[in-house]
């Protein structure tokens, strides 16, 4: 803190002597600008001659020269910047109204030069007190009270010395141009006069905190404007009485401008002894700097040893920590534990790393275990599906395998099944044809017999007919016998035993024919048994005629069983295809995983 506070108050002496060499430029150049202003304003009545127009470019000059100066070593701030810019459009001004004197001093006329030059020189001069006012407050709060009086004395002698130049310019005007008082002019004249006065009473209250050299430039100029005063009052007096002038206008203007001039000088010693206390003060903050920053230069060493001793013991192993730790996090576990003491912080971060680095191996070790472990019963797994897939492709492929043969054998043989019921049905039409046709005979035989005696040839070849009929319905009886037997698998036993009568019937037919054959040799002897023979075979034929009828029945049931067989045949074969894909398509899912 006291380093800060040193360091501040040697830059508020900085600034205030920086402060104090700008007031001092800005009113040097409004002495300058006064001067000009005055001086023209006493040409314009009465233009000079032409050897006196270089003293005016002279004050121009000078004026400019020590304003420029002054604004480069502005500071830029804020309230002195919006002054600075005003005064910058009032100089433009006033350059343009200095172009229009220089045409009138050539022999131009300009009517209005006159009532406008003043004023705007005038403003030029309030702006540069304002500027003055603005750099003053930026150091105000911050200075000593000396500083604040020796600035307080500077603006009471500006003051002073630029109501003074007002009346002096004025008045030469006036003077000039042999123009007497008006009763405002005069009243004018007078309040410029009392505020030269109070602006010199300000200065002389203030004056004696810049030392001996200010008090006295304060009494010269009291005696100056002592010794003035008869004069100004003179032409005071004169003016308003529309009296001749005691002076002419350049011995009012001389006496006029000494008395400026010693009110100058007083501002000039004011702005030296002013320097003087900065400069004084400005080598007490220094001191008081130098000494905070050898106290600050001593505990910075201190400090520095400190730290050094901290980098040594604390920072250098704590770096070699962090970045083993940092290795360690990398994953580098074979990483060396810095060596540290075991009773500091350090060693317990070290004790406590390596324990941590210990435990990141062991955890590295099991997880290499855990993970060869992993893979071997991965491959466990996986080579277990592959032999249970095996196992089951064997299985069910085999099952699969049995299905497709046997549902393709029980399509073929429903396809021969109803091949074999069609030709059945087709065959028993024909059997019962032919039964009705030895049913026929047979009648013939009977009526034939009655008449024995009297066509015993007919009757031989009707029984020769009858019994070569019975021998073609005892050959299609063995054929539907044999087309019957192939059906075994879709007809009943009881059509089984229905065509073994069929086929008993028409073997007795066949044996009676034969018999009655024979008979009709012995006709005498063997006529009634012929009839009888006939008879049952007559019966026999009915009842065969009836079973092949049912024959062709079971047939066309045989039929329609065939093609059920085939058509659910047919579906198996498609389903055990499509559970071949399925059971394939699982087996490929089980021996990827």
């Amino acid at each position: 803190m006291q380093v800060i506070g040193a360091w501040n108050a040697a830059d508020i002496m900085r600034r205030t002597a920086e402060a104090n060499r700008v007031t001092d430029g800005l009113g040097a150049a409004a002495v300058s600008l006064a001067a000009e202003r005055g001086l023209t304003n006493g040409w314009l009545a009465r233009p000079p001659a032409e050897a006196e127009r270089p003293a005016l470019t002279r004050l121009r000059e000078e004026g400019d020269r020590r304003l420029d100066a002054a604004l480069a070593a502005l500071r830029p701030e804020e309230a002195v910047s919006r002054a600075r810019d005003a005064l910058d459009a009032g100089r433009r001004d006033l350059a343009s109204l200095r172009q229009r004197v220089d045409r009138v001093l050539a022999g131009s006329a300009d009517p209005d030069l006159a009532a406008a030059w003043f004023p705007a020189a005038t403003a030029v001069i309030v702006r540069e007190q304002a500027l003055f006012d603005a750099v003053r407050a930026g150091i105000s709060g911050s200075v000593p009270g000396t500083i604040h009086h020796g600035l307080d004395v500077k603006r009471a002698l500006w003051d002073a010395g630029e109501f003074a130049g007002r009346e002096r310019g004025r008045l030469n005007a006036a003077i000039a141009g042999r123009q007497p008082l008006a009763v405002e002019q005069v009243r004018a004249i007078a309040s410029l006069a009392g505020r030269v006065e109070a602006a010199m009473a300000q200065a002389r209250a203030s004056g004696p905190a810049l030392g001996a050299e200010v008090r006295d430039a304060l009494a010269a100029v009291a005696r100056r404007l002592e010794a003035f005063e008869a004069t100004r009052a003179a032409v005071v007096r004169a003016g308003s009485a529309r009296e001749p002038y005691p002076v002419t206008a350049e011995e009012w203007f001389r006496q006029a401008s000494e008395v400026i001039a010693e009110v100058d000088r007083a501002r000039v010693a004011a702005t030296a002894s002013l320097g003087a206390i900065v400069a004084a003060e400005s080598r007490a903050s220094e001191t008081w700097l130098l000494a905070a920053l050898a106290i600050l230069a001593g505990a910075a060493a201190a400090v520095g040893g400190g730290a050094l001793m901290l980098v040594r013991g604390v920072t250098g192993p704590l770096a070699r920590m962090v970045e083993a730790m940092r290795r360690l996090t990398a994953g580098d576990l074979a990483v060396a534990v810095p060596a540290a003491s075991p009773r500091s912080e350090i060693g317990a971060m070290a004790a406590a790393m390596a324990q941590l680095r210990d435990g990141l191996a062991r955890a590295a070790a099991l997880e290499e275990e855990a993970a060869a472990a992993r893979l071997g019963a991965e491959a466990q797994r996986r080579a277990a599906l592959r032999e249970l897939a095996d196992r089951f492709e064997g299985a069910v492929g085999g099952v699969l395998a049995a299905v497709t043969a046997a549902s393709s054998e029980m399509e073929a043989t429903a396809r021969g099944m109803t091949e074999i019921a069609g030709r059945t049905a087709d065959q028993s039409t024909g059997v019962a044809a032919a039964a009705e046709e030895a049913s026929s005979n047979v009648a013939t035989v009977a009526a034939a017999a009655g008449q024995l005696g009297a066509s015993v040839d007919e009757i031989g070849h009707r029984v020769g007919a009858s019994a070569e009929m019975a021998r073609r319905s005892a050959g299609a009886a063995g054929e539907t016998a044999r087309l019957v037997h192939d059906l075994r698998q879709g007809a009943t036993e009881q059509t089984v035993a229905a065509i073994a009568g069929i086929a008993g019937e028409i073997g007795e037919i066949s044996a009676a024919s034969t018999a009655i054959a024979a008979a009709v040799e012995e006709e005498g002897a063997a006529t009634r048994e012929i009839v009888r023979t006939i008879a049952e075979a007559a019966k026999g034929t009915d009842e065969v005629t009836g079973n092949i009828v049912r024959v062709a029945g079971a047939a066309d049931e045989t039929g329609a069983a065939a093609s059920q067989v085939l058509s659910a045949a047919s579906e198996l074969s498609r389903q055990s295809e499509h559970l071949r894909g399925e059971v394939g398509r699982f087996l490929a899912t089980v021996r990827a995983a």
